[in-house]
């Protein structure tokens, strides 16, 4: 009797922990679909046994999958095309992702090679379930870590069926129309602008601001969220306007800005790291606090419009041409970051206009232009 004992001890005590209160809230907070695919699962198992109990979860979650659209055939076979053109990695998944294919796809993602830029497809996916968001986060938060990008696109189709960034969705033809009806004036107007330079809009809030980290608009500001965002490939890589919510100052002087900012990603030159703002009283205030700024005696006056601020100072004064430097001095004002290969534009520090907009893409064509002309030198 006492191997039984032990065990049962041991089923108690985990039993105990599975089943407290709090799981009964995270559980939920993932989705109210998951809450009811648990309880079944206890109730079943405390009725009969643990393999019935399990199997009654696996059932109900099959039921749940074919009933919110996951075609039958997807049940276990994961369904995706992968393209490679030698530039970018792009993965294009159709019908299902779920728990019962998630080998597949796992094993699909570990193929990936390493350091490119890739781009998930979701556009004609119709399940995603919690599973299989959740190996996904993890893939990307891995694949990132050399400064690799992982683009996800098509999820304006889908409805969540909860607030928890790794819910379950489903395709849902009305989205687009509830979106529509819910529109202010500024996203009215970015999306006449993203219809008229034929970039894809999302007016939603997304708090994925990870992103930034570690870009000089960050360092002593608190990024909240972004939304409106607007994307767009051309040949030399993407392109996406968003607005960024960024608390800046301190306790009762804190301050919430929206900043309209464009990142350039994909490129295919090699950027090192460096920030380069307007000069200003801030700027040489910034240079005693943060770091010497980068001057070039031979042009004074691109030296004399800008503060240049780099970690690799040798690196970057060869990036700095004669001709980007012209460039950037002939031009009007900008600030422009770089950090991973990942460049950062944006005017001034609050929202800009769809003709502001339109400006600042012809600038960063025009600097991108610079930067392929260079490389192949």
């Amino acid at each position: 009797m006492i191997p039984n004992t032990a065990l049962a001890a041991l089923l108690i005590a985990v039993g105990y922990r599975l089943a407290s209160p709090k799981e009964f809230f995270k559980v939920y907070k993932i989705g109210s679909e998951q809450l009811v695919i648990f309880i079944i699962t206890i109730i079943v198992t405390l009725a009969t046994d643990l393999l019935l109990g399990v199997g009654s979860g696996i059932l109900a979650k099959f039921i749940f999958h074919l009933v919110n659209g996951a075609p039958f055939g997807s049940l276990f076979k994961a369904h995706y095309v992968i393209g490679d053109d030698g530039q970018r990695y792009k993965v294009s998944v159709s019908q299902a992702g779920i728990f019962s294919n998630i080998l597949s796809f796992k094993r699909m993602f570990n193929a990936i090679p390493a350091g490119r830029n890739v781009t998930l497809d979701f556009s004609q996916a119709q399940m995603l379930d919690h599973s299989f968001m959740e190996l996904m986060h993890h893939f990307q938060e891995a694949y990132e870590q050399d400064g690799s990008r992982i683009s996800i696109t098509g999820f304006d189709r889908f409805k969540t069926f909860s607030s928890h960034p790794l819910a379950a969705r489903k395709f849902s033809p009305d989205v687009i129309n509830r979106i529509e009806l819910q529109l202010n004036d500024r996203q009215i107007e970015l999306r006449d602008f993203a219809g008229r330079e034929d970039f894809t809009f999302y007016p939603q809030r997304v708090r994925n601001i990870s992103k930034f980290r570690n870009f000089p608009i960050a360092t002593g500001n608190r990024l909240l969220f972004e939304e409106n965002i607007l994307g767009k490939y051309n040949d030399w890589g993407k392109m996406v306007f968003s607005d960024v919510a960024v608390t800046e100052g301190v306790r009762q002087e804190q301050t919430d800005t929206l900043i309209t900012v464009l990142e350039l990603t994909e490129l295919e030159v090699n950027i090192p790291d460096f920030a380069l703002e307007p000069e200003g009283l801030w700027s040489k205030f910034s240079e005693i606090t943060i770091g010497k700024d980068i001057d070039f005696p031979d042009q004074k006056g691109f030296s004399e419009k800008y503060y240049l601020r780099a970690v690799d100072e040798s690196s970057v004064r060869a990036f700095f041409t004669h001709p980007l430097m012209s460039f950037l001095e002939n031009r009007e004002e900008m600030h422009i970051e770089c950090h991973k290969n990942r460049l950062l534009l944006y005017k001034k520090r609050a929202i800009s206009s769809s003709e502001e907009m339109v400006y600042l893409q012809k600038y960063a064509m025009d600097l991108v232009d610079i930067l392929v002309q260079r490389n192949k030198k």
